[in-house]
């Protein structure tokens, strides 16, 4: 009996001998390829103690191959540094042997190589208001990669820029990182240039000479007159004095920024008789716009406003009250309410 208890000791013993070795599987290492140049640089040997855990490092050997078939025959080790090309996840295979009885166990790593984010070169771009949308992503300098976002947002919410919508500013472009690689950002500064005016429709009396401002300096901009849908020729310049009514346009282009834009005013010859001289022509004392001057009156005085030298009845004459506007030109007045009524 006590030779069967030996034997079995025995065989316990060996088997806990031939089989105590076991290759922990360690964390998968993360790799950022940082100049991107397609080769990492990876020290194998940091995984050995976690590979081996509490077991003795002078009594295992610990190898890194490319196959589980090298590993199990323990050939083709891997060198430490290893030396990598595949910008990829690879799987490593870790064999752990025991000195003493050359027992062996495999287990695997993935070394996960990441190519470092690139989101370009900064630049700077200048568009008018009236331009076509612009692609963002291809105003960035360099080799860009897709898939990063824009901040602030567009209004597409997309990377594409609608210079009548979107403000000028300067917008980031962002890839995002890694673990193992920090993000990366580059920057496209956008300049909006707006050609801001505008001529405005005018009524003038029969006779006079009108003259239509577009209210820009002659020195930044450059002016191109159309009379009806012709070309007024010779005329360039920032103001234009017509003496015919219809239709006009003035194309202006900036000539710092090459931006342009137009404007229409269109022009109506009126009789400008005032019977009373009260300073408002008969035509606009026609204020329920009947065509019928003899029922118009305001102050009910049974005496009709362009019979009226004094249309409200407050003892002050109409014509001190009226300040019109760009003089016969318009027709639109204001009045000056004298008896604060």
């Amino acid at each position: 009996m006590q030779l069967k208890y030996t034997l079995l000791f025995l065989l316990f013993f060996i088997t806990l001998t031939s089989y105590g070795q076991v290759a922990n599987r360690p964390n998968d290492l993360d790799f950022c390829d940082a100049d991107n140049d397609g080769f990492v640089e990876i020290n194998l040997t940091v995984l050995d103690a976690e590979v081996l855990g509490t077991q003795d490092p002078l009594e295992y050997t610990v190898s890194y191959h490319l196959s589980q078939s090298d590993a199990a025959n323990g050939i083709n080790p891997l060198s430490s540094p290893y030396f990598t090309g595949l910008l990829e996840t690879q799987t490593i295979f870790i064999r752990v042997e025991q000195s003493s009885s050359g027992s062996t166990d495999i287990t695997t790593v993935n070394l996960i190589i990441t190519p470092v984010p690139d989101a370009g070169i900064d630049s700077s771009i200048e568009l008018c208001s009236n331009d076509s949308t612009i692609d963002l992503f291809n105003s960035l300098g360099g080799a860009p990669q897709v898939g990063g976002t824009w901040f602030p947002n567009l209004a597409s919410g997309t990377s594409i820029f609608d210079p009548s919508i979107d403000s000028s500013g300067i917008y980031t472009y962002t890839v995002a990182g890694s673990a193992s690689c920090s993000s990366d950002s580059a920057v496209v500064s956008v300049a909006v240039n707006t050609v801001d005016f505008s001529i405005e429709n005018l009524r003038y009396c029969v006779g006079d000479v009108v003259t239509i401002d577009t209210g820009l300096s002659g020195l930044n901009y450059s002016f191109e007159w159309s009379f009806n849908g012709s070309i007024i020729l010779n005329e360039t310049q920032a103001s234009l004095s017509a003496i015919q009514s219809g239709t006009y346009t003035v194309f202006v282009m900036d000539l710092n920024s090459g931006c342009t834009a137009s404007s229409v005013a269109i022009l109506e010859e009126i009789d400008c008789i005032d019977t009373d001289d009260d300073g408002v022509i008969d035509s606009d004392e026609d204020i329920n716009n009947n065509g019928n001057l003899e029922d118009d009156d305001t102050d009910n005085d049974e005496i009709p406003n362009y019979l009226d030298n004094d249309d409200d009845g407050d003892n002050v004459d109409t014509l001190t009250e009226v300040t019109s506007i760009n003089g016969r030109a318009n027709s639109i007045h204001s009045f000056i309410d004298t008896d604060e009524d």
